[in-house]
């Protein structure tokens, strides 16, 4: 997936930079979406899950470099519009499955009386 691997990007770009590879929020945030990623891999958590995860890193990302021009802050606007196109898309594939599904059961229901 493009934003899994966007999100890759930005904890390299991360550790290159002064300001969040030495904040301690940061690293924690990197660390629990790795972990998270991990867990999403098994399918022990869901993608949403994941995303609040990510979500984490942005905000201590943000609060570590303040400095919209610097890599970390470039890989965020980057990973940011892949994390929103994915659960969009996401979104909009499971719409129709949850309509379909949901007709099919009140058909089915509907037949066995």
């Amino acid at each position: 997936m493009h934003a899994i691997a966007g999100t890759d990007l930005l904890c390299s770009a991360i550790t290159e930079d002064n300001n969040t590879r030495n904040n301690r929020a940061v690293i924690d945030a990197v660390k629990t979406y790795k972990n998270n990623l991990q867990k999403y891999k098994t399918r022990k958590i869901d993608i949403n899950e994941l995303k609040k995860s990510y979500d984490n890193i942005v905000v201590n990302v943000k609060n570590a470099q303040p400095d919209e021009t610097a890599p970390p802050r470039k890989e965020l606007i980057k990973t940011e519009l892949l994390w929103d196109t994915v659960l969009t898309i996401g979104a909009l594939i499971a719409a129709p499955l949850i309509i379909v599904g949901g007709t099919l059961l009140a058909v089915f229901s509907l037949l066995k009386k």
